[in-house]
């Protein structure tokens, strides 16, 4: 459910990148392939990859001709010089040594985008989410969350590119709007994403799942209790 509020993001990334038809796309953190869809619709060949084999599943089913997988974005699984698209949406923070594996698997001079969170004041997730991630997390988890932030400063994905081999290209930003039935559905999605993991086991899955409601009943709408949160996601491309 949290995919579809991303939908416009994806879409504005796959037009900057051209994919059309008989384009090699990849997406790397794929989750449960809404971008691998897209892409297909148009008629690209497509391929993912998550860590999480329960995302695979949901992706597969939506993309049955694609090939999708369950690994490490760190060691990704197939030959150099095997795509002409690849992408990764939120998923990649400071992973260096991703951005590395998606340079080798780039054919030259092929493209690549990557999206991670814009402006706070931007966001409502800063207020309806991430407080019960900050609260619950255990205190190792913080110590290492500025790292997931730090993509976001000015400058810092661009030096990642380059660290990466590539050359950095545009910068965009896309607002997404996610909207749900009520603040347990939206708690509900939010404790499935992979940042809630460490929360969830540290404090429980309940307790977090109640906080987040609590943090989302501000954004219920008064007249029909749907929860609608507006965010506004940043994304560059580059070139191999």
């Amino acid at each position: 459910m949290v995919e579809f509020g991303n939908l416009p993001v994806y879409l504005d990334v796959l037009d900057e990148l051209d994919v059309t038809n008989g384009v090699a796309y990849l997406d790397v953190a794929c989750g449960s392939g809404m971008a691998i869809r897209e892409a297909e619709r148009r008629r690209a060949t497509v391929a993912g990859i998550d860590a999480a084999e329960s995302l695979t599943d949901i992706a597969r089913e939506r993309v049955p001709s694609g090939d999708i997988r369950v690994g490490d974005m760190g060691a990704l699984p197939w030959r150099d010089d095997s795509f002409d698209v690849v992408t990764s949406f939120n998923g990649i923070w400071n992973v260096e040594s991703a951005l590395q594996e998606i340079h080798r698997v780039l054919r030259p001079s092929g493209r690549f985008a990557m999206s991670f969170w814009g402006d706070p004041q931007r966001l409502d997730l800063w207020k309806a989410w991430v407080p019960a991630i900050i609260e619950l997390s255990p205190p190792a988890e913080l110590e290492s969350s500025g790292d997931l932030l730090r993509i976001s400063e000015p400058g810092e994905a661009e030096r990642l590119l380059r660290d990466a081999g590539f050359v950095p290209g545009r910068r965009g930003s896309t607002l997404a709007q996610a909207e749900f039935v009520d603040a347990e559905l939206a708690a509900r999605a939010f404790c499935s994403t992979g940042p809630s993991w460490a929360a969830a086991n540290h404090s429980g899955e309940d307790v977090l799942r109640a906080r987040i409601a609590e943090l989302m009943r501000p954004f219920e709408s008064p007249r029909t209790g749907i929860v609608r949160l507006v965010n506004e996601w940043a994304w560059i491309t580059a070139r191999a």
